[in-house]
C-alpha cells in the first residue's frame, strides 16, 4: 500500500490554492456541525458525490478543524495523483484482501496519534447525493471500534438554488461510539445525515449552516 507523506509547507501552499479556487467556482460553501476540537483520534466516514469532495473536505481540515488529517484514497487515483500523499493520503486498493488488510491496519495506526483524524469516502465510488440506499464497503465503523474513536458522519450536497454557480452544503453528525461486534452503523448515519441535508437545502433553512466561502464579488467595469 502507499502510505502518507505530509509535508506542511506543500499543504500550506495547497491549502490558500483551494480557498482561491472555491472562491472562483462557488457562490458560497456552506456548514453545518463540526468535528470534536479533542486530542482523542476521530473516524470520519464521508459521503462521495462529486469530484470536489476531497478538495472541499481538504480546505475545512485546513481552516476549519484542528488535528492531523489522513484521507483513505483509491491507489490508482493516488498513484496518478501522487501529490495527494503530501496532503495526508494513503492508498487502499479494494479489490486486493491483502491491500484492504494493510490498509486497514495503517489507518489504526495512525489513530493511536494524539488529534488524528482518519477520513473515509465508505461508498467506494462517486454517486449522486440521493441516490437510495446508500451502501458502504466495512471498515469505518471496525476502525472506530478498535481505536476507540468517536465516529462522525458527513452529507455532502452541490446545488445552484437561484444562483449563477453552484452552492455547496457540508453537514457533520454528532460523534459516536462504535462498538465491537454490533451491527455497522454507517450506512444508516451517512442515511440520516444526507437526509437531513436535502431537506434543510430543499426548504432553504439554512439557519444552523455557516458560510465558509463567499464568492470574490466581481469589480465593476
Amino acid at each position: 500500500m502507499i502510505e502518507a507523506r505530509h509535508r506542511p509547507l506543500f499543504a500550506s501552499a495547497f491549502a490558500l490554492y483551494t480557498s482561491l479556487l472555491l472562491r472562483r467556482r462557488f457562490h458560497a460553501v456552506w456548514v453545518r456541525g463540526s468535528l470534536p476540537d479533542t486530542r482523542a483520534p476521530l473516524v470520519v466516514a464521508a459521503q462521495h458525490v462529486g469530484w470536489w469532495d476531497p478538495m472541499l473536505l481538504f480546505f475545512l481540515s485546513r481552516f476549519r478543524f484542528s488535528g492531523t488529517h489522513y484521507t483513505m484514497m483509491e491507489e490508482p487515483n493516488l498513484r496518478r495523483l501522487g501529490f495527494f500523499r503530501w496532503l495526508g493520503a494513503f492508498g487502499v486498493d479494494r479489490e486486493d484482501r491483502a491491500n484492504v488488510v494493510a490498509s486497514l491496519r495503517y489507518a489504526l495506526a495512525r489513530l493511536q496519534e494524539p488529534r488524528a483524524r482518519v477520513w473515509i469516502f465508505p461508498q467506494g465510488r462517486i454517486l449522486p447525493s440521493d441516490v437510495r440506499p446508500i451502501v458502504c464497503d466495512p471498515g469505518a465503523a471496525w476502525l472506530a471500534a478498535r481505536a476507540r474513536a468517536p465516529l462522525v458522519a458527513v452529507a455532502i450536497r452541490y446545488d445552484f438554488l437561484e444562483t449563477q454557480y453552484p452552492q455547496a452544503f457540508v453537514s457533520f453528525s454528532p460523534p459516536r461510539m462504535v462498538e465491537e461486534g454490533e451491527d455497522d452503523p454507517v450506512e444508516a448515519m451517512l442515511t440520516a445525515e444526507a437526509d437531513r441535508l436535502r431537506d434543510a437545502v430543499a426548504s432553504r433553512q439554512l439557519d444552523e449552516f455557516d458560510r465558509v466561502v463567499p464568492r470574490h464579488q466581481s469589480r465593476s467595469r
